[in-house]
């Protein structure tokens, strides 16, 4: 009686330190930001290509400063991972815990320089700016917005959006309408100009609102200071020719490219423009002055970025990218599957049989294909997919 009385005791304190022992693990578990269930979660690195921060996001989006983070997490709650959403600073830690347990609660939010644009759920006529620190700083209850494609940040503090009244305007980070919604829809701001629709043609609008250029173009146009592209013709997508102008409405030269495969603005002094038409093309590089310094030969290109762009041939039958100098001279052979730009920090992200990996701008590589998903060094920092246990190979 005596044994089976000491084996039962035994066994109770073993059940009861146990449990001791998981409530602990409960408790200091409880608040705390986990991967997702597959043990995956996104990372930020630094230029040495070391983890800067042990907090696993399920996703993120930055601003162009990189000092303020919208963040989706999962957090223990209750014992549970709960997917979260909120804010994170430049130290990747939470603003103010603030945080929503779902999409009903917070819908989406763009990222200004210095501002915010938040907006709780989709449709809505209330459209919220808030500062870094996540106070108020208007809220204009007169827009129209169904998607993230009804309102545009700009490099300016004006907005594009959407009115109630279903036509678009500019509003400042004060809430204020600075060009009243009466056009069919208005692209981005940039060096103080936007396109605007209005009748279905294109023109462009000052900051105040006046026409710089009477519409009279086809199809969405994105005014600079420089040259800009624009379709002088109603054709079909797949068909449409551009022409490339200033806000004077002065052509760069007397050609007509391709519009599917030409860039529309220029990116250090060139811009890559596409003859023929969509079936039957190829891509080069103009000059400012509107003569090619790079023969058309490839099948697409992209902008030039720390003095280098991504081209695209077909080789052996798959479609592969490269880098060039401006000279047209290979930096890589055509070995990329899919390709970023080069950042300030000196490195491109770049895909290979569905990993990717980052190279520098003499083409070797500064970290090999290893991540199933990246985002390119912004401010020193970029973003990395680890999968559960997965180390960075350097």
């Amino acid at each position: 009686m005596k044994k089976t009385t000491i084996i039962v005791i035994t066994i109770l304190i073993i059940a009861l330190a146990s449990l001791g022992m998981w409530a602990l693990w409960r408790f200091n578990r409880e608040g705390k930001i986990v991967p997702a269930e597959d043990g995956s979660a996104y990372y930020f690195i630094n230029t040495d290509g070391e983890l800067v921060s042990d907090i696993p996001f399920a996703s993120y989006c930055r601003g162009s400063d990189n000092n303020f983070l919208h963040v989706e997490f999962y957090q223990i709650e209750n014992g549970k991972p709960q997917k979260k959403y909120g804010y994170a600073d430049n130290s990747f830690n939470l603003i103010k815990d603030m945080s929503w347990n779902t999409d009903e609660d917070h819908e989406w939010c763009k990222i200004g320089n210095g501002y915010v644009l938040e907006v709780d759920e989709l449709p809505t006529k209330t459209l919220k700016i808030l500062d870094y620190n996540l106070n108020t700083m208007a809220t204009v209850n007169d827009v129209e917005i169904s998607s993230i494609y009804d309102c545009y940040i700009s490099d300016a503090d004006i907005i594009s959006v959407r009115a109630s009244n279903g036509l678009w305007g500019a509003i400042n980070t004060e809430g204020e309408w600075i060009i009243e919604p009466k056009y069919k829809e208005l692209s981005r701001f940039q060096d103080g100009y936007v396109g605007a629709c209005e009748d279905e043609l294109w023109g462009v609008l000052d900051t105040n609102g006046n026409w710089v250029l009477e519409p009279q173009f086809y199809g969405y146009i994105s005014p600079n200071n420089s040259y800009f592209s624009v379709e002088i013709k109603d054709t079909p997508d797949a068909d449409r020719k551009t022409i490339f102008i200033n806000v004077k409405g002065e052509r760069l030269n007397n050609e007509e490219y391709c519009g599917v495969y030409s860039g529309y603005r220029f990116s250090e002094g060139l811009m890559y423009v596409a003859t023929g038409d969509k079936e039957n093309h190829l891509v080069g590089y103009i000059d400012e002055s509107g003569e090619y310094v790079i023969e058309p030969k490839y099948f697409w290109a992209s902008d030039f970025h720390q003095g280098l762009a991504a081209v695209q041939k077909k080789i052996d039958g798959q479609y592969k990218w490269a880098y060039i100098d401006k000279n047209g001279k290979n930096i890589t052979d055509f070995e990329f599957d899919d390709v970023g730009d080069f950042s300030s920090e000196g490195y491109a992200a770049v895909e290979v049989d569905g990993k990717w990996g980052y190279i520098k701008t003499d083409g070797t590589w500064f970290l090999e294909p290893q991540f199933d998903d990246e985002s390119s060094f912004s401010c020193g920092y970029a973003t990395v997919k680890l999968e559960k246990g997965q180390k960075i190979k350097k």
